[in-house]
């Protein structure tokens, strides 16, 4: 009799230790069911609407935002710590898409005397140069129009 007690109890202690991995499992999937996305960005308040229409229901952003968006790491020694970001980002959270964005009428292109072709081309050099390091990441480039916050991808 004392055999069949312990047995059930084992019994139950599986059963329940199963439903508590089980959990933690869905749960889990729940919580990263979403893909994670980079998203480079100016600190421009005016791009919040465009960005925001930039990802689908199943993607959640990290954004790297700043004055000047990619352009701030093409000077310099910087792309060497938006690489450190990225790399961080794709480690923890397995991220596969990375999206890059310019918007019309930066001031810190004003400042620097650039016009929007100038805009165009770094996203274009930005790209480039981060698939050299994330061969594996989709690299989306975006340049966003200020006034209207219309986006347009830029090959």
């Amino acid at each position: 009799m004392k055999k069949c007690l312990t047995f059930q109890k084992f019994n139950r202690t599986l059963v329940c230790a199963w439903v508590m991995l089980f959990l933690i499992v869905a749960i889990t999937l729940t919580v990263y069911a979403e893909e994670t996305v980079i998203l480079i960005r100016c600190a421009d308040p005016r791009i919040n609407d465009a960005c925001t229409k930039l990802f689908n229901n199943e993607e959640r952003p990290a954004v790297i935002s700043n004055t000047g968006s990619i352009k701030y790491f093409l000077l310099g020694e910087r792309l060497s710590d938006l690489r450190d970001q990225i790399r961080l980002l794709v480690h923890k959270f397995g991220v596969k898409k990375l999206i890059l964005t310019n918007h019309t009428h930066c001031g810190f292109y004003k400042e620097l005397a650039l016009g929007e072709e100038a805009e165009v081309t770094d996203l274009r050099d930005a790209k480039k140069k981060l698939l050299e390091s994330f061969p594996e990441v989709e690299v989306r480039n975006y340049l966003i129009d200020t006034e209207t916050s219309a986006f347009t991808p830029v090959e």
